[in-house]
């Protein structure tokens, strides 16, 4: 059987022999789409479902192959505002809700338009029947486009334009729109007459022009040979040319050159002089503006590491302007009667570093927190499932209780009250059961939401957003024969693009850690200082945080990959200063193929967002490139665990690759040194396109 490939299934065959029969017509009716409950689907006739269900239309068109008259071509249409899954299987239905026929697809993400690239998909499917005339060509009027409109010749001028050249009459919600075949609007004209190019251009007058993700910085650039921005305009009104950002500057000068500590290095002041350092009056200071509720409540859940669990010594972390209940930060079983300053107790849990960091930020860039605060609480369980710190759990039930409370406790005193962010550490205890991805995710997102819907009576309709770490210790797992320990920190990442109200804010295989699956008191206080970052960046600027993560992967040649990332704060770099090299000197990263894994001959940085890789030899069939994803010098299982493995930047499942994030901290580690702030790429699992 092909890779990809339609089937008829066992009841579809033998519901056209019935029909044949009986001298009647088979009517298809519904087009299905599932996401294979994670992984690549394999069909098989004897289904009668999709293994994981998550669409299902009505057909847009049944047709006979003009090429082969044995041939079926079966449409149907997913709509702009339907989506936020992956499609990786696709079932044809009939009219008495009968599974006819089954597909297996290369793996698509359907975006929604609040993920900024929303718009209507047509999926067409070719099914080999051999009695077609016993398939009725007749489909639902409800459709969004009939047989008639797809078949329709338009005329534009003297030209005519056919339906292949990606004009989709009846299934346009603009009044022209000219798509690709993934149904993406490449130019369309709008109700005001207006022409539109949603996708933006890749070339313009013969000059490359760079596409930019919705979250990025830039609004448009042009590149040079090299792949750097020789003009690029910003979405804060900045011009970047060679390398060089002009942007308007918040004193009194007319043209400010700075350094990479905002002091003035060159300029132009307003009546001409040349300014330097000598003669400026004063440094640069971004001015950052934080909409901040008077009380902030962030609330950190999850299992052993969302309380610090052999987080010892506590570090005694500088806080300022950060509250916690008054029966400490750690709040499982307790009954809050009053805030008090926030001060660890027994273990450094991250509340700490995330304080420290978000009000530092904040006094140093912004106009401080003037009169604003911060409330804490770790309200996790060390070891607990996620089914157990679900709706309805003791662990559930204190978080709601005291959020209860400590609305009421503002109304009386008159401030503002806002529990806004949920920050989630949890998946070891999953892990190690092997719970599968799909299961995992499900069970996360409905935990969101019922807390949110829990939260109503306080929060209004406000979404409350959930930001994640991706658990980093599986390599001490097992899991199940059915569902590797890897699937849990995949499905961190996988979650934070299925539903928009989830951030992954990144890995934490680069913090330091104290046994197979905990960090140190250190360890504890860097994590704290990555989601604080994630937090303020969606403050700030009103878009996800998105870290160091893969957007595609392409097949170059038979032997060569070509990775390309979304990056923080580009260029990417390989370092090996606190990340250790791995074993095969990839740099963390892995290539399989049908065969199994791939030797890697080498891994270059191309461009400071894209990642070339060479393999050994030529690569055979189905092909996926990951990264901190295959564990090293596991040893024996004992107890259902590898308990010689270590977590951790030198023994764990790690990548050296990172971005270039300058984000500064006055906090240091053991060595006496500031902490890196830098963001590392996260464990990820893709398939290549070829």
């Amino acid at each position: 059987m092909n890779k990809y490939s339609v089937i008829l299934t066992n009841q579809g065959l033998t519901k056209l022999a019935a029909v044949t029969a009986n001298n009647e017509k088979l009517s298809l009716s519904k087009m299905a789409f599932g996401d294979s409950a994670g992984v690549l689907s394999n069909p098989t006739p004897e289904q009668t479902a999709l293994i994981n269900e998550v669409y299902r239309t009505d057909l847009s068109d049944v047709s006979i192959n003009n090429d082969n008259t044995h041939q079926l071509v079966i449409k149907a249409i997913i709509p702009t505002d339907v989506g936020g899954w992956w499609i990786r299987e696709i079932g044809i239905y009939d009219e008495s809700n009968i599974l006819i026929a089954i597909a297996s697809c290369p793996e698509s993400y359907k975006p929604i338009l609040a993920e900024g690239a929303g718009t209507d998909q047509i999926i067409e499917l070719t099914l080999t029947v051999s009695n077609i005339e016993k398939v009725n060509l007749t489909i639902s009027q409800k459709v969004l486009a009939t047989k008639d409109d797809v078949h329709k010749e338009m005329s534009l001028g003297t030209a005519k334009i056919l339906p292949d050249n990606g004009i989709y009459p009846g299934a346009a919600k603009l009044p022209l729109e000219i798509s690709s075949s993934s149904g993406k609007i490449a130019l369309g004209i709008n109700d005001k007459g207006e022409l539109i190019s949603p996708a933006g251009f890749s070339e313009l007058l013969g000059v490359k022009v760079l596409q930019f993700p919705e979250d990025s910085d830039y609004l448009f650039a042009i590149d040079d040979e090299s792949g750097r921005n020789a003009f690029a305009v910003g979405k804060d009104g900045s011009v970047e040319i060679l390398g060089l950002k002009l942007e308007r500057a918040n004193i009194e000068n007319l043209i400010e050159i700075v350094d990479e500590n905002n002091s003035i290095s060159s300029g132009i002041d307003n009546l001409g002089n040349i300014i330097n350092p000598e003669t400026a009056k004063f440094n640069i200071k971004k001015d950052e503006n934080y909409d901040l509720p008077e009380r902030l409540h962030i609330i950190v859940y999850g299992q052993s590491l969302s309380v610090g669990a052999q987080g010892t010594p506590i570090l005694s972390t500088p806080v300022s302007s950060t509250l916690m209940y008054d029966t400490g930060v750690i709040s499982l079983g307790k009954k809050p009667t009053n805030l008090i300053p926030l001060k660890e107790n027994r273990v450094e849990t991250l509340a700490s570093g995330f304080a420290h960091g978000f009000v530092s930020h904040i006094e140093q860039h912004s106009y401080g927190m003037a009169g604003r605060e911060l409330i804490l609480n770790a309200a996790g369980v060390s070891g607990e499932r996620i089914r157990n710190l679900g709706k309805g759990k003791p662990a559930y039930n204190d978080v709601i209780n005291q959020i209860i409370w400590c609305q009421e406790f503002h109304k009386k005193d008159g401030k503002e009250y806002s529990p806004d962010y949920i920050i989630w550490l949890q998946g070891e205890a999953d892990a190690g059961d092997g719970m599968s991805g799909a299961e995992y995710k499900k069970l996360l997102s409905q935990l969101r939401k019922d807390l949110e819907m829990d939260l109503a009576t306080i929060r209004g309709d406000k979404p409350l957003l959930m930001f994640t770490y991706q658990m980093a210790s599986h390599g001490f797992y097992v899991g199940s024969a059915e569902h590797s320990s890897v699937e849990i920190p995949l499905a961190h990442l996988e979650i934070s693009h299925e539903d928009e109200y989830f951030r992954c804010f990144g890995p934490n295989y680069m913090f330091a850690g104290s046994d197979n699956v905990h960090k140190t008191n250190h360890g504890y206080r860097q994590i704290g200082l990555q989601v604080e970052k994630a937090i303020r960046h969606e403050m700030l600027t009103g878009r996800p945080f998105r870290p160091l993560e893969p957007k595609v992967a392409r097949l170059l040649s038979e032997r060569v990959i070509m990775v390309e990332f979304n990056v923080p704060v580009p260029p990417m770099v390989f370092d090996n200063t606190i990340v250790k090299q791995l074993p095969d000197g990839a740099n963390g990263f892995e290539v399989h193929d049908d065969t199994g894994r791939i030797p890697i001959v080498s891994t270059e940085i191309i461009g400071g967002h894209k990642l070339k890789i060479t393999t050994t030899r030529n690569l055979i069939g189905s092909v996926f490139v990951a990264a901190g994803y295959t564990p090293d010098n596991r040893g024996e299982i004992t107890e259902n665990r590898y308990k010689n493995w270590f977590s951790g930047p030198t023994t764990g499942v790690r990548t050296t690759l990172r971005d270039s994030d300058t984000t500064e901290t006055d906090l240091s580690g053991l060595d006496g040194k500031s902490y890196s702030r830098h963001n590392y790429c996260v464990h990820f699992h893709m398939r290549v396109k070829q």
